[in-house]
């Protein structure tokens, strides 16, 4: 099920992926590339865990 998103809100979503794992941040972006060594890397458990609940606090925060 594709969704949506506003530029604003997609640029918020990487920064806060930016903020929890490296190779975000030196990937730059998260866009498919059509690279099995680009587009599967490695994050940490606690990582993604933080990245879901800052994706899930700017969703409440947009709703309002």
């Amino acid at each position: 099920m594709a969704v949506v998103i506003n530029k604003a809100t997609e640029k918020e979503l990487l920064k806060i992926a930016k903020m929890y794992s490296s190779e975000i941040k030196a990937r730059g972006d998260l866009k498919r590339r059509f690279n099995d060594g680009e587009d599967f890397i490695e994050v940490p458990v606690w990582g993604l865990e933080q990245m879901l609940q800052q994706a899930y606090a700017l969703g409440v925060k947009a709703g309002k």
